[in-house]
C-alpha cells in the first residue's frame, strides 16, 4: 500500500495476510502522514467558502487571507460536480396552441408519486397531485394505496 502526495510517497505498508505492516518507526511513518495531510487547507477552505474555485482562493491567498497556510489546486469535488450537472429540459410539444385553456377545470395535469420509503403519522404511503391549467391552482391528496386515486380524483 503507498500514499501518495503527487510524486511524494508519503506512507508505505505491506500487507502480510488481512494486516497492513509498516517497516519504518511509526512514529516517522504517522509524522510524515499527518504533516501531508495538515500542510494544505485547500479543500477545507473550498468547503469553509462555499465551494469557491481555486481562481478566487488564489486571489484571497495573495491578499494574505490565509495567513502562511499553503493552499494549491482545489481537488475533485463530488459536490460541485452534481452541481455543474446540466438539467434534460422537458420537449415541447408539437403544437403550443393545442393545450391553451380559456377556464378552469377545462385541462388538469394529475400525478401520482409513491411508495414513500417512510409513511406518514396516518399510514399514507402515496399522493396525488393536481394541477389546473388555467388557474395553477394545486391540489395534493394524501393516499393509504395506489388505487384510492380514481376515488379522490
Amino acid at each position: 500500500m503507498k500514499i501518495l502526495k503527487g510524486s511524494l510517497v508519503i506512507f508505505k505498508a505491506e500487507k502480510l495476510r488481512n494486516l497492513y505492516v509498516c517497516h519504518a518507526e511509526p512514529e516517522s511513518c504517522m509524522q510524515n502522514f499527518v504533516n501531508a495531510v495538515l500542510s494544505d487547507k485547500t479543500d477545507l477552505w473550498h468547503k469553509r467558502l462555499g465551494h469557491m474555485s481555486s481562481k478566487v482562493l488564489e486571489i484571497l491567498h495573495k491578499d494574505g487571507y490565509f495567513d502562511t497556510e499553503k493552499l494549491s489546486c482545489v481537488p475533485f469535488c463530488d459536490a460541485c460536480d452534481l452541481e455543474k450537472q446540466s438539467r434534460v429540459k422537458f420537449p415541447h410539444s408539437p403544437s403550443p396552441k393545442q393545450y391553451v385553456t380559456s377556464e378552469i377545470l377545462e385541462y388538469l395535469h394529475a400525478d401520482v408519486w409513491g411508495p414513500a420509503s417512510v409513511p406518514t403519522h396516518g399510514e399514507n404511503q402515496y399522493f396525488l397531485s393536481v394541477i389546473d391549467d388555467f388557474s395553477r391552482k394545486v391540489w395534493v391528496f394524501l393516499l393509504k394505496n395506489k388505487y384510492d386515486v380514481f376515488e379522490k380524483f
